[in-house]
C-alpha cells in the first residue's frame, strides 16, 4: 500500500553532492534495484513510487545545514596516461647515481589524456531528508543496502549513521503548499509543474532532467526545482 513518509539519513561524515544534480530519492533507489539486479531497465522501471506526469514522487535531497563545509583531498581523474604517453619530467640522480630518470607527474597539457586534480566540497551537515510516496515497505527493504550517500562514497565522504522512517499525513515528495503558493520539491517539467495546478509565479526554472537516466544530458528539459539545498522546515518531521 502506498503512503507518504520522510527517510531521514543520519550522517557520520560529511557528504559530498554534485552542482549538477539534486540526488533526488527515485535516483537513489534506482541505484540500489540496479546494484542488486544488474538491470538497467529494472532501476529505471520498478521504482517502488507513485508517479504523476511521468515524474517519480521522490524529492530532492535536503540538508539541516550548509553553513558548516570542508574542502576535501584533490581526486585523481580522468584517462592514466600509459607509459609512452608520460610528460618529459627528469629527476637527475645523486651519489653514483647519476642518470636522468624518468618520473610521473600530472599532466595538465595534453587534451583528452590529461589527468586532472578535481577539488570537492564536503558539506558537513548533521542530516540529510528525503520526502517520497510509495510503497514503504519495498523501499525499506531497498535501504536495508545503504550505508552512504553523495560523491566519493569509496573514499568514506557521506557515510550513514542510522536511517529512519516517518509515514506523514501529506505528500510532500512533489510539491510543499502553502497560502502563498507551491514550492517544487525536485526537478519537474514546467508543463507538469503547470498541470498538476501550481503556478510558475517566483518558481526557480533551469535546463535539467527530470526523470531516470538522469546523466543523461540530451534529455534536459525545462524544469521547475528547488530553490535551495535547504528546507528550515523540513525540520519539524
Amino acid at each position: 500500500m502506498h503512503a507518504s513518509f520522510a527517510v531521514i539519513a543520519s550522517l557520520k561524515t560529511p557528504v559530498i553532492l554534485s552542482r549538477d544534480t539534486f540526488l533526488t530519492f527515485d535516483a537513489l533507489l534506482a541505484a540500489l534495484i540496479y546494484r542488486q539486479t544488474d538491470s538497467l531497465e529494472a532501476a529505471h522501471t520498478q521504482i517502488p513510487l507513485a508517479r504523476t506526469e511521468g515524474v517519480w514522487h521522490g524529492s530532492a535531497a535536503f540538508l539541516d545545514s550548509v553553513a558548516r563545509k570542508t574542502i576535501g583531498p584533490a581526486f585523481k581523474a580522468g584517462i592514466t596516461p600509459r607509459e609512452e604517453m608520460w610528460a618529459p619530467a627528469y629527476q637527475t640522480g645523486t651519489g653514483r647515481n647519476r642518470n636522468r630518470i624518468l618520473v610521473k607527474r600530472v599532466d595538465t597539457a595534453r587534451g583528452p589524456y590529461q589527468t586532472r586534480l578535481d577539488q570537492y566540497v564536503g558539506i558537513a551537515a548533521s542530516t540529510v531528508t528525503w520526502f517520497a510516496h510509495g510503497d514503504v515497505q519495498r523501499v525499506r527493504e531497498l535501504l536495508l543496502d545503504l550505508s552512504s550517500v553523495g560523491a566519493k562514497t569509496r573514499q568514506g565522504w557521506g557515510r550513514i549513521e542510522r536511517l529512519d522512517i516517518e509515514e506523514l499525513d501529506d505528500d510532500l515528495s512533489m510539491a510543499y503548499v502553502t497560502p502563498q503558493g507551491a514550492t517544487p520539491m525536485r526537478p519537474i517539467p514546467v508543463q507538469a509543474w503547470v498541470e498538476m495546478g501550481h503556478q510558475l509565479d517566483d518558481c526557480l526554472v533551469i535546463d535539467t532532467v527530470a526523470t531516470p537516466p538522469y546523466l543523461e544530458a540530451s534529455r534536459r528539459e525545462r524544469c521547475v526545482v528547488p530553490p535551495a539545498r535547504t528546507a528550515p522546515w523540513a525540520r519539524q518531521f
